[in-house]
This record gives C-alpha cells, structure tokens and sequence, in this order.
C-alpha cells in the first residue's frame, strides 16, 4: 500500500514538472512574425527579447534592446509642471490643506507617471523633517510657517519648487487634559510626603480614580471553553480513536493467531500449551525489542497467565474473547473452551475452517483499508489538479 501511495505521489509531481513544459513547447511551435515591441515607460530599464532573425533560409538567435520612452526636449518643463502639480496634491497627507498641518505630511519619492524621483527639503527640520514626520507640540498657536523645497529630478536633469505649509499645534484629547491637570496637581504637592493624594476636581468637575479593567473576564471564559474542548477531546474523542486502532490492529493480528494454533495443534500439542507458547514467544519478542505491542497478544499473555495461576482454562478462554470484545475472538474463545469441556471431535477440522475464514476476512480488512488511503489521496490530488490547471491557464492568459 505504501508503495502505491510513492507511486501515485510520484505521478503527480511529474504531471506537475512535465504537463507545463510538454504544454509549452506544443503552443511555441510554430513561428509567429514579430513586427513592433512596445517600449518600457519613462524611468524604467530597457527590455531585452530573444528572437530569431530570418535571412533567406538562415535563421539566426539574436537579442534585440528596446530602450524605455524619453520625454522630448520641448515637452519636459512640462512634465516637471505636472509632476509638481501632482506632488502637491499629495503633499497635505490626511491634513484639511497645507494652511493647516496637524499631522504627517505625504512626501511622495517618485512621479509614476514620468519616472522621476524626488528629494525633499525643510526650513526648520525640527518641524519637519526630511521624511514628512511633523512635531507639532514645538508649533505655536498662531502657526509656525516651514518653507518645503521639491526636488524634481528626470536622469541628470532637476528643478527646485517650493511651497510654504504653515503648523498647528495637535488638538489636546480630553485623557491629555486631564492627565496634565492631575501632573499640575501632584507637581504642586509637598515633595517630602510619604504619599499622594490625588485630586477631587478637574477643570471644575468632580474626578474619580479606578483601577483599570484588565479583560480577565474575557481570559476566564475562554479558557474554561479551551479546558472544556481539551477535556472532551481527552475522554470522549482520544479514547474513542483509540479503541478503534486498537480494534484494526486486532482484526489484523487474528489470522496469525489462528494459524499458529492450527498449526501446533496439529502438530501435536494441546490447546492450553498451544495457546501458551504463543503467548511465551510474543512476551520474549517483546523483552528483545524484537515487535512492537500487539494488543490481541496481550490478552493472550493475561489469559495464559491466569491459567498459570488457577483458573480454569475454560474460564480463561472465554474471558479472553470477551476481553478482546470482537466478534472473531468472542468466537475463536468460546471454541478453545468447548474443547476444554466438551472434548472437541471436530476441534481441528472447525480450527482449520476459521484459518479460512480469517485470512479472507484479512484480505477484504486489507482492501477496506486500500480504499480508504485511496480516499484520502484524493484531497491532495485535486490540490495538484489545482497547481497543474494554474501553470497552464495563467501563461495562456499572459500571452494575449
């Protein structure tokens, strides 16, 4: 199964690596005549093609450079006037106008549109400083005017602009107004005194102090819901996947079991010795690091254990089965008790029937399981369905 499994993960990857490049090579056969490229924006670098230059019956691999658009000579003041224009525009950032700066100006780096950069410089960087960050706590009342100067530059060309912005001090939020009264009020207290009372009243109206909320509320709930779910995971879903694969594994392990105690019976030992040197070997594996656990051999050993002990094999048979809690074992211990009973004449013949009926249960658990990998693939193979779609269909698109 796990070989099937590389097989198929295998196939996938090559359709992912060779599908594009077979796809590829089938839409570039064929040759397509090239009369014009279209040249790269103002600023931008050149773009260079590969092509194939025909001559008569030559052909010839050539690179061709095709160089970004200029703006010509008797159109470039023109250009720096509107590049100017739009810098200005996104000079103010989210201020109402450059007549009143509170906050951050825009300084924008570059013109788009032309391929030009740009350069800023203020007349008071305490103000404003060369990335457009503003300090509006040094700006007085009456407004504090900064000269901003534009450098506008196209290659080695440049021009200078300049603009006037005039700064506003931020308006004072309600929590900075009372935050400064409380600072005045403890300020003008007795510097010497073990503590400080804080104030009845600010700014005329009466004032109280809390602590403040620290959201535990929100934490407690969410993490009595988080235990909740791990809890529930714990007793009802962990033990439920557990019992499961340890019923699989069961279901696996039932034709060896079977089939080794046909075959010592046969051979000529009892039931009880059978069942016991099964036992035996598997708990000598398992000191020897030689197989890992295997649940319905445990039960073995317990069962074999007791009989050591005094119980009754009958006893200990039946218990076995129960204690494995599936139909085949309920059925192969009922089977080794009434042969302990009842002295089975049939013993071996209804033996050698259930090796049958085991590995041809085996063999259908075995394709149950090959259909349910099979399943489980099929998510990952649609994903790479997905990736091969999308190397195909987005080329195609890019090139019309």
């Amino acid at each position: 199964m796990k070989k099937r499994k590389k097989q198929v993960i295998f196939l996938a990857v090559a359709a992912v690596l060779v599908i594009p490049a077979v796809i590829y090579n089938i839409s570039s056969s064929g040759d397509k005549e090239i009369t014009q490229f279209e040249r790269p924006g103002y600023g931008q670098e050149k773009d260079v093609h590969e092509v194939d230059a025909v001559i008569g019956e030559s052909r010839y691999s050539i690179e061709v450079e095709i160089p970004a658009r200029e703006i010509p000579d008797n159109e470039l003041q023109q250009a720096f006037d509107k590049a100017y224009e739009y810098l200005l525009q996104n000079l103010k950032g989210d201020n109402e106008s450059l007549d009143n700066i509170t906050g951050n100006l825009n300084f924008v780096q570059e013109v788009p549109e032309y391929g030009m950069s740009v350069e800023y410089y203020t007349s008071d960087y305490k103000l404003v400083n060369c990335f457009g960050e503003v300090n509006t706590t040094d700006a007085v009342k009456s407004g504090s005017p900064v000269k901003v100067q534009i450098e506008i530059s196209y290659g080695d060309i440049s021009q200078m602009y300049e603009t006037d912005v005039i700064l506003y001090p931020a308006e004072e939020s309600v929590s900075d107004m009372i935050s400064n009264d409380v600072s005045a009020d403890i300020a003008g207290q007795d510097k010497g005194s073990q503590s400080i009372k804080l104030p009845e009243t600010v700014g005329g109206s009466r004032i109280k102090f809390y602590e403040p909320k620290t959201g535990s509320g929100s934490l407690i709930i969410f993490a009595a819901i988080l235990i909740g779910a791990v809890i529930y995971y714990i007793k009802k879903i962990r033990p439920a996947q557990f019992d499961k694969a340890k019923e699989n594994q069961m279901d696996m392990d039932y034709s060896e079991i079977v089939a080794q105690l046909s075959l010592l019976i046969g051979a000529g030992m009892s039931g009880a010795g059978a069942f016991a040197r099964i036992a035996s070997d598997y708990t000598e594996a398992r000191k020897q690091n030689k197989k890992d656990i295997r649940y319905a051999y445990e039960e073995m050993v317990t069962a074999s254990n007791r009989i050591s002990m005094g119980v009754s094999e009958s006893d200990a048979y039946a218990a076995f089965g129960r204690a494995c809690r599936t139909h085949a074992y309920i059925k192969l211990g009922n089977l080794m008790s009434q042969n302990v009973r009842k002295g089975g004449e049939y013993f071996m013949q209804m033996l050698r029937e259930e090796v049958g009926e085991a590995f041809a249960q085996r063999k259908a658990l075995a394709r149950k399981r090959g259909e349910e990998a099979g399943t489980k693939l099929l998510l990952p193979m649609i994903m790479m369905l997905g990736i091969v779609l999308i190397i195909i269909v987005v080329p195609a698109f890019m090139s019309f």
